[in-house]
């Protein structure tokens, strides 16, 4: 029992993983990071900029749609939150740009921390037990719950997003094969075209 239980927990461990990492931006540049999210999934994030010579950096979350989600000037330190309301890909994006007046030159650059929680990575599980006074095997359990919910969610969402592009497939497919047998037939009609004016042609010039 007690080895089952641990490897519960290493399931829900890997599962619950942190996208944090660091990057280097160029001034005068962006970077864009997407991910593809289910519907209804919650999103958190936080961000935090390292100090750096005249540059400002700008944050901005489109949807699949290109609507802007969320647009944050001169950001130094902060965090977001929002809801996926339809499944897509959406697009977190770092702006770096001179203040003005200044002067640009080759390897000026910022340093920018990023970490992006989606789904049950965005519970607070220990808020939750204090806050509902849960027991550890309980609080385990409300994950397990959770996660399988999720992983179910993801299923659906990506199994739903499947279909659709095979029906889009199948759909290309199938104008691609119309398009093909009518440049087929207007080839063998000019080519026919061709040969009747020729023999036309050569009756009058009597070279037949």
């Amino acid at each position: 029992m007690k080895r089952t239980s641990v490897s519960l927990l290493f399931f829900i461990a890997l599962l619950a993983t942190s996208y944090c990492f660091q990057f280097d931006l160029e001034a005068r540049d962006f970077k864009c990071f997407r991910d593809e999210l289910v519907t209804n999934f919650d999103v958190y994030g936080e961000y935090e900029v390292q100090l750096g010579y005249s540059q400002i950096i700008d944050f901005r979350i489109t949807d699949f749609k290109g609507n802007v989600l969320l647009d944050r000037r001169n950001i130094r330190k902060g965090d977001f939150s929002l809801v996926a309301r339809e499944g897509g890909e959406y697009s977190f994006c770092f702006y770096n740009r001179l203040t003005p007046g200044a002067t640009y030159y080759p390897g000026l650059k910022r340093r920018i921390v990023f970490d992006v929680l989606s789904g049950t990575e965005t519970f607070d599980y220990e808020q939750l037990a204090r806050k509902e006074h849960l027991k550890p095997v309980e609080v385990n359990l409300r994950m397990m719950e959770d996660i399988v919910k999720s992983i179910h969610a993801e299923y659906t969402y990506f199994r739903r997003r499947e279909s659709d592009m095979r029906i889009t497939n199948e759909s290309t497919n199938s104008r691609i094969s119309w398009l093909g047998t009518f440049s087929t037939l207007m080839m063998i009609a000019f080519a026919l075209g061709q040969v009747f004016y020729l023999k036309n042609y050569f009756i009058k010039k009597k070279l037949i």
